[in-house]
């Protein structure tokens, strides 16, 4: 795996789109997977709503998003968080103290269970989407 430290976004720590910064993003239906370290300390989001057909959540792909405080992950059944190199799963590590991870009321168990979602389970919380 490369490391986090290669993404850009780590450093500058600002998502810029046509020249706005992105504080919300909605992750698009057409993207299946949120990929290694893809917004890795993004410190300008504050809420990512992840569609239902993302199947998989890689390593740090949200992590130490500082200002990260809400995630909404509309799929019934909980993404596959892969795990780093060093073996946590982190998808979400070091976010905003806080930060609150909705999910289908009816999945509150399967992503309480999941592997790599058991260890938000203090997180998560239902939601009617």
């Amino acid at each position: 795996f490369p490391s986090p430290d290669s993404n850009p976004l780590r450093h500058g720590g600002r998502l810029y789109i046509i020249g706005a910064e992105i504080t919300v993003l909605p992750i698009p239906s057409d993207i299946t997977t949120l990929g290694w370290a893809q917004f890795t300390g993004c410190a300008s989001l504050i809420s990512v709503t992840i569609h239902e057909n993302v199947t998989q959540v890689a390593g740090y792909a949200l992590g130490e998003c500082s200002n990260l405080k809400t995630v909404y992950c509309k799929s019934t059944t909980p993404p596959a968080i892969s795990r780093s190199n060093g073996g946590y799963w982190n998808g979400f590590i070091r976010n905003a103290s806080g930060r609150l991870i909705y999910v289908p009321r009816a999945s509150v168990d399967a992503y309480k269970a999941a592997d790599g979602w058991s260890d938000y389970a203090n997180y998560i919380v239902g939601y009617d989407f």
